[in-house]
């Protein structure tokens, strides 16, 4: 909420539809794209540890912890793809083109994170339903935000 609240709060209404607030959402949308993904991807803490400080260990069971995978966390990813999808719902209006980033860095982010998930990443323990019901929650918010900020964008038409 806050890439999409924070740009709206700072560009007046007449400077809607400028370089610079459209240049600033494709650069969001590209980081979410492009970069995050291939942060995760190449994964350089646990090819570090893997590599580089598993060499060094002093004992077998130092070095066998350095293979253990790298730690995440579930809301974490839920997170990205809800603030992804607000962004992409709250400036639909004006930034059509936000539908297809959102579909790319959601496409991505999938691929990644199920790569991730069976390759690069530790095993965790059973996780309940609790972050998949305040992640709907939030879809419903992003969905009226959407529904609203449309209706906004549309009524101050033409810019």
């Amino acid at each position: 909420m806050n890439s999409a609240i924070v740009i709206f709060a700072i560009t007046p209404f007449t400077e809607t539809l400028t370089e610079t607030l459209v240049d600033q959402l494709y650069v969001i949308f590209f980081a979410d794209f492009l970069t995050t993904p291939l942060m995760r991807f190449l994964d350089i803490g646990g090819v570090l540890n893997r590599f580089v400080f598993a060499k060094k260990a002093q004992t077998q069971g130092k070095m066998d912890s350095y293979f253990n995978g790298t730690a995440y966390n579930i809301a974490e990813r839920y997170t990205d793809i809800t603030k992804t999808l607000f962004l992409a719902f709250f400036y639909a209006a004006i930034f059509p083109a936000a539908y297809i980033f959102c579909l790319a860095s959601l496409a991505t982010t999938f691929f990644v994170d199920k790569y991730a998930l069976l390759r690069v990443w530790r095993q965790q323990g059973k996780i309940g339903e609790s972050i998949s019901k305040v992640s709907r929650f939030f879809l419903v918010v992003a969905l009226c935000a959407h529904v609203v900020m449309s209706s906004y964008w549309w009524s101050g038409f033409p810019f």
